[in-house]
Order: structure tokens, then C-alpha cells, then sequence
């Protein structure tokens, strides 16, 4: 999987001198299957980054226009039954004090033959401990799956954790949902690690809250540039960004 980060406005991609693709979305993640593209020794990539197009005028705000591969650009190899997406959904129960996390696991099988495993998940503490049985309620962490050829198949797994460290933009506790890909013969092919925060957001009676809690946002416009590095920012460069707004008692950016 060939995957582009950020490219502003319009790209092609070639692979080995055949079309692997294009795309217009220049803050969204772009990725090009490029398994019958590539062979054995040297590969040879070619992006042409097209300056304007019809995109622009959509994404059009009052900012600097600075065209090119402004994010990561990386290479995966992933095993023909593995894990290709990933979708988490941790919340608090009415109390706001335990967590519920739901987790949709869609498993792809590009092979000639039918595929079958198991997907197991693991959760971590903020700190990076493991966490205890009995800390987990209602866990179904484990499903085997049945994966036809060129298909794919979806498993839930869930679990409730008692008292919660929750997320806030004060408290931002993350936890580490680790999750493993085995073949038919218990064989480990895949793993995928995810951060995770329980929150809560509702809308109640014309108010925002979070975990329970009225919320008055205080928030910014945002365009990702710097006088020096333009839009291909550093860590370092959007921390400081963020240490500034906190500074300004800014609690939300767009």
C-alpha cells in the first residue's frame, strides 16, 4: 500500500512507468493498492504534483498557497489476509465514570483460497501497563472470522472498563488498543496499535458538554503554516503553535 499524506492539489502516481492512481484531497490520506504493480529488485516511483485544479476552488480559505508533497509519503506490505480497517469506538456509560469501547476489525483476504483466523485485542493503560481482568467487564475480546477469497468480513469486539481515566483536554489520558491478526495455526501475521480516550461529547439544552461537563469553546481557525517550513510542519513547530493557544486559554481549533 503506497500511502500520501498530504499533497496539495492534485497528483498522479506511476508505478514502474503504469497508472497506479490520482487524487485531489489534498488534507486527506490517499492510498494506492499497488500489489500488481510492483516486482522483484529496483521499483521505480513517479508523482506529478498539478498546482491548480477544480479542488482548490473548494478548498479555497484566506491563506498562503504553497503547492507540493507537504506530509509523509510511506510504503506498507501487509500479509493477503490482514487487517484493513480499523475503526474504534470508545465512550462513558450514563455515570461518566466507566468506559464502553466498541471495535469494528474488517479483515481483507486477496488470496485464491479462503482465509480463517482470529483477531485478538489487548488493552493498555494510559501508563503502558496491561490492564487487569478485572477491570474488564462484558469483554469479548477475541473472535474467530471465516474470510472468503478476494473478500471481506467484519468482527466486533467490545469490553466496558470500570472507572475509566478519561479524556479531556485538561486530563488527556490515552489508551493503547493493540490488536493481532493469527492464521488457522495460531501464527501471529499481524499487528496494529491504536490510541484511544474515553470521552462523552453530548448536546444539552443549547449547551456543549464533555464527560458531563458545560463546555465554553474558545476557538481558532487554524491553516497549517510556518514562515520557515511553509505546510511541511514539524512536531516541534505545531507544539509550540499549541502551547501558544493554551497560553491564550484556546481550548478548540478548526
Amino acid at each position: 500500500i503506497l500511502t500520501f499524506r498530504g499533497v496539495d492539489s492534485f497528483f498522479y502516481v506511476w508505478v514502474n512507468g503504469a497508472l497506479a492512481g490520482m487524487s485531489k484531497g489534498s488534507r486527506v490520506i490517499s492510498e494506492f493498492d499497488i500489489s500488481e504493480l510492483v516486482g522483484t529488485g529496483p521499483n521505480r516511483i513517479a508523482v506529478q504534483v498539478i498546482q491548480w485544479s477544480d479542488a482548490s476552488y473548494l478548498e479555497d480559505q484566506d491563506m498562503w498557497w504553497l503547492s507540493g508533497i507537504f506530509r509523509e509519503v510511506s510504503l506498507s506490505a501487509l500479509p493477503r489476509t490482514a487487517l484493513y480497517d480499523v475503526f474504534a469506538k470508545p465512550t462513558l456509560d450514563r455515570t461518566y465514570k466507566n468506559g464502553q469501547l466498541s471495535v469494528d476489525v474488517t479483515i481483507r483476504n486477496i488470496s485464491v483460497k479462503a482465509a480463517k483466523g482470529r483477531v485478538e485485542a489487548e488493552l493498555l493503560a494510559p501508563d503502558g501497563s496491561a490492564l487487569p481482568a478485572s477491570v474488564l467487564t462484558k469483554a469479548k475480546l477475541a473472535a474467530d472470522f471465516s474470510v472468503k477469497n478476494e473478500n471481506t468480513e467484519v468482527v466486533t469486539l467490545s469490553a466496558d472498563v470500570k472507572n475509566a481515566l478519561k479524556w479531556s483536554a485538561e486530563t488527556p489520558n490515552l489508551y493503547t488498543l493493540l490488536l493481532s491478526l493469527k492464521d488457522a495455526k495460531g501464527a501471529v501475521s499481524q499487528i496494529v496499535a491504536l490510541k484511544i480516550g474515553f470521552r462523552k461529547v453530548e448536546l444539552k439544552n443549547g449547551n456543549f458538554l464533555i464527560n458531563g461537563e458545560v463546555i465554553m469553546i474558545r476557538g481558532v481557525n487554524r491553516h497549517e503554516f510556518n514562515c520557515d517550513l511553509g505546510r511541511a510542519l514539524t512536531t516541534d513547530a505545531m507544539l509550540q503553535d499549541i502551547i501558544q493557544m493554551k497560553r491564550h486559554n484556546i481550548n478548540a481549533i478548526r
